[in-house]
Order: C-alpha cells, then sequence, then structure tokens
C-alpha cells in the first residue's frame, strides 16, 4: 500500500497546480454565467413581456452560449495535465527508475489515470453543483417568463434540472473521453509533444475528411449529422432551431437543445472505454528499449502513414471548399493530380517520420 501512496503523491506534484487551474477556468465561468443571468433578469425588468414573449427564455441557453469557451479552457488544461504526467515519465533515465520500482506498469497507468481524473472531475462537478445553484437563484423570474411565452412547454422540459444533469454529464464524459484519448496516445507515440499533436490531428481527422468528401462530391452528400456525430467535442454544443408557432404572423421561436443526445452518450462512453481498455494494454506491453522509436507498435506506423496520406491527397479539395473555387474541365484534372502530388508528399514525410528510432530491416 505504502508503494502507491508514493507514486500518487508523485503524480499529484505537478497536478496540484493543475487544479488550482480548473478550479479557476471553471470558478470564472461561473461567474460569467451568473453575471449574463442578472442581465437577463434586468433585460426582462426593463423591456417587459411584449418584447420577450418569443425570445428564448431558459438557463440552458445561456449554458449553451458559453460551451465554446468551456471546451477550449478545459481542453487546454487537459493537454497541459497529460504533458506534465508524462514529461518525466518519457525521459530513459526516469523511464528505467520507473520500470524497477515493484508497481506493475498497467498499476502505474491506472494510477496516473485516477489522479488526473481527480484532478479535472473534483472541480468539474463543483461547477455543475454551483450552475444548479445559479439557475435556483433565478429560476422564479424565469417561470414566470417561460409562462407566456409562446413555447413555454418546450423550454420547461430543457431547463429541467434532469435535462441540465443529462447535458452536463455529456460535458464531464466528453473531458473524461479527452483525457483518457491523450493518454492513450502517449503510449501509442513516445515524444510527448508530438502525441499530442498527432492526438490532435486524428481528434479533428475524420470531419475533416467527411467536409472534404462532401467539398468534392459538390456539397449536401454528405448527411451533415454524420459530419458532426464524427466530433466528439462537439457533442455537447446544443444547436439553435427556429420553430414558426404561426407563419402568416411571422411569429416564432428559437429553440436551443442537444440533437440525438442519446446517440451521444452511447458513442461517446464506447469511446471512453475503448481508450481506457486499448490504454491499459499498451501500458503493459511498453518497454524501455522502445523509447528511440517514435512510434513503438508497428500496426500504428502503417495507419499513421496512410492516414497522413489521404489527409494530405485531400488538402486542395479543402483549398477549394475554402475559397469557393469552381472547377470545370482542366481544373478539374489540376485538382486531380495535386491531389496526387500532395498524397505522395504526405506519404514520404509521414514514412520518414513513422521509421525515426528504426534500423533498416529491423528495431533498434
Amino acid at each position: 500500500m505504502n508503494k502507491y501512496k508514493t507514486m500518487v503523491k508523485y503524480e499529484f506534484r505537478n497536478l496540484k497546480w493543475i487544479f488550482l487551474y480548473f478550479c479557476v477556468v471553471f470558478g470564472f465561468l461561473t461567474y460569467i454565467i451568473h453575471d449574463r443571468m442578472k442581465y437577463d433578469y434586468r433585460y426582462f425588468l426593463i423591456e417587459g413581456i411584449s418584447q420577450i414573449y418569443n425570445q428564448e427564455t431558459s438557463f440552458y441557453s445561456v449554458l449553451n452560449a458559453f460551451y465554446i469557451p468551456f471546451m477550449l479552457f478545459a481542453l487546454g488544461g487537459i493537454l497541459l495535465m497529460v504533458y506534465l504526467q508524462f514529461r518525466e515519465s518519457k525521459q530513459v533515465e526516469v523511464g528505467r527508475f520507473l520500470k524497477v520500482l515493484p508497481i506493475e506498469a498497467h498499476k502505474h497507468y491506472q494510477i496516473k489515470i485516477l489522479c488526473g481524473l481527480i484532478t479535472f472531475m473534483v472541480p468539474f462537478i463543483i461547477f455543475v453543483l454551483l450552475l444548479l445553484r445559479i439557475r435556483g437563484a433565478h429560476l422564479l423570474w424565469i417561470q414566470d417568463l417561460q409562462v407566456i411565452n409562446i413555447a413555454s412547454e418546450i423550454y420547461q422540459v430543457v431547463d429541467s434540472v434532469p435535462y441540465l444533469l443529462v447535458v452536463l454529464g455529456l460535458y464531464g464524459l466528453i473531458l473524461i473521453f479527452s483525457y483518457l484519448f491523450m493518454v492513450m496516445m502517449q503510449y501509442l507515440i513516445t515524444q510527448s509533444i508530438a502525441s499530442i499533436v498527432i492526438g490532435i490531428l486524428i481528434g479533428v481527422s475524420p470531419a475533416y475528411l467527411l467536409i472534404s468528401v462532401d467539398t468534392l462530391l459538390h456539397y449536401d452528400f454528405i448527411d451533415g449529422t454524420l459530419i458532426n456525430i464524427s466530433f466528439p467535442w462537439a457533442y455537447g454544443m446544443g444547436c439553435r432551431e427556429w420553430n414558426w408557432i404561426d407563419s402568416s404572423m411571422y411569429e416564432h421561436v428559437i429553440i436551443s437543445f442537444v440533437q440525438d443526445m442519446g446517440l451521444r452518450f452511447v458513442i461517446i462512453s464506447i469511446l471512453c472505454i475503448l481508450c481506457l481498455v486499448i490504454g491499459n494494454l499498451l501500458s503493459k506491453r511498453f518497454k524501455i528499449e522502445q523509447m528511440d522509436l517514435i512510434i513503438p507498435e508497428q500496426i500504428m506506423r502503417h495507419i499513421f502513414v496512410a492516414g497522413v496520406t489521404v489527409c494530405s491527397a485531400f488538402l486542395p479539395v479543402t483549398i477549394r471548399g475554402i475559397f469557393n473555387i469552381r472547377l470545370e474541365g482542366i481544373e478539374t484534372i489540376i485538382l486531380g493530380i495535386s491531389m496526387l502530388v500532395l498524397g505522395g508528399i504526405g506519404y514520404m514525410i509521414s514514412k520518414k517520420i513513422s521509421r525515426i528510432g528504426t534500423k533498416k530491416g529491423g528495431e533498434k
């Protein structure tokens, strides 16, 4: 038991500053959301019912408006935390020292995971409780406004405590997945910073490829829902939908809600389990002798090369979509050639990177 306590203390040596970071970030977001609610209340008192009877009136709509800054600051903290957790253990001398300790490799992995989850989930849980407290403090005037709103029943659902807890639970799962995914990448790529960069690129590549294929096939070929599902970090972002109450009188209301909530929960949960299981298996297989290899697993080298090659090939398509370039005749041929050229360049560069630390005909 003492050896585990020593490892926990070692892990929390740097994580205490990340814990403080999350407390500050979530505390600041709590203050901003509370201030926004007070502003909306003053607006309600000044403008009166006649001006806002058809406007979005829910605590969730305010929470949803701050989803992007919440996710950016939270993910930034997670990336920094993963770097600090593996910065020293990736050094050969420290790695050899950790290997001779009377702790199994997978136990070391589990301790890292547990300490990391505590570091950001405890402040997040406090953040959730504070948000519910803010909602309670403003509940009376929100309910008064929702009663006379033309979509009062819908707002009462999206503003209920069960719905908010489900949405915030989805936020938490996204953060957990992000952490587990980045830790898994640390075992797939031996260089700490390189594993974070490659992990980010892998994370955005499914959405990037779907958008590129959609652009290549002249748009709207691929369902937008599929593109949204391919990017887990956008799962918690609610869409704003116009609901027409009376089209002849131009009566409408804007409602924010998370689409396909159940499906997103299932997907993100499966991704969390996969990252946890794969990371645990890789921690058992990892050898200190592989530190010279930037990508220790051979199958991962092939996946890395194939992924970089395909993404590089679709780069001209993305550029065409950004600048809305129309292609006719010879331009289409030029696009095809540029895709082949950039794909070949991507293949050569990725092949060279994947071979770092290897010898011709084998590994060091």
